[in-house]
């Protein structure tokens, strides 16, 4: 059985994802993401018109899920990009058999 956290958020410029620094940051997030123990996937998408934006990430256990922070200084690039989280959710995985 595998985990799926969905994390909602909003970018308050969305052209900012667009720039260098946001294009950089995407990519260091999305390669932290898939390193972390336990990551079996992570995908990240943004609207460009409102800014809203999700990740879904797959974990192998529930506490690997439900990590408490992002490492590093992605946080900090994230809170100067302009990025707010809005809610985090953790499902259990359900495949048909």
């Amino acid at each position: 059985m595998s985990f799926m956290r969905v994390t909602r958020s909003h970018v308050g410029d969305p052209s900012a994802i667009n720039s260098e620094a946001g294009s950089q940051l995407v990519n260091d997030l999305t390669r932290t993401m898939r390193s972390l123990p336990g990551n079996q996937s992570y995908t990240a998408g943004v609207d460009p018109a409102s800014g809203r934006s999700i990740a879904v990430g797959v974990w192998d256990t529930e506490e690997q899920a439900r990590y408490e922070d992002v490492p590093g200084d992605l946080p900090a690039r994230l809170q100067a990009l302009g990025v707010k989280i809005e809610s985090t959710e953790v499902f259990e995985v359900r495949t048909p058999s």
